[in-house]
């Protein structure tokens, strides 16, 4: 509808896929053909756009969900849950890299992640 309103399209850090039907392949082609943007949160959605035939450029992005600011803990939450005290938490939620990251090492993603918890802790 935008399109036909003559109104700038773009996508944000969508995901996609999968696109397995050839009628939603050529729906999901023709509207982003025409978008100004595509960007998707990972190489699997890319994947799945550019098979489906999509030709505008698609860029990955980092998922808008690290832009939420963080709801105020109700006053006693970390003693209900075993974690009172006056250290400093650093709370992490890890994924394994599955379908977003198919080419990366596990054993260097766990290390990773081991390093950038050394390092909020220690700074």
């Amino acid at each position: 509808m935008a399109h036909e309103m003559g109104v700038p399209v773009m996508t944000y850090a969508v995901g996609a896929g999968p696109l397995c039907d050839p009628l939603n392949q050529k729906l999901t082609r023709d509207a982003l053909d025409r978008a100004a943007v595509v960007t998707v949160r990972e190489r699997s959605a890319r994947k799945a756009l550019e098979d489906a035939g999509v030709s505008r450029e698609i860029t990955i992005t980092a998922d808008p969900a690290l832009l939420l600011k963080p709801e105020p803990l109700p006053q006693d939450a970390l003693q209900c849950e075993g974690l009172e005290g006056r250290q400093r938490l650093v709370g992490m939620s890890v994924r394994e890299p599955g379908l977003a990251a198919p080419d990366i090492n596990q054993d260097s993603y766990h290390a990773l992640l081991a390093n950038a918890a050394d390092y909020i802790v220690d700074h």
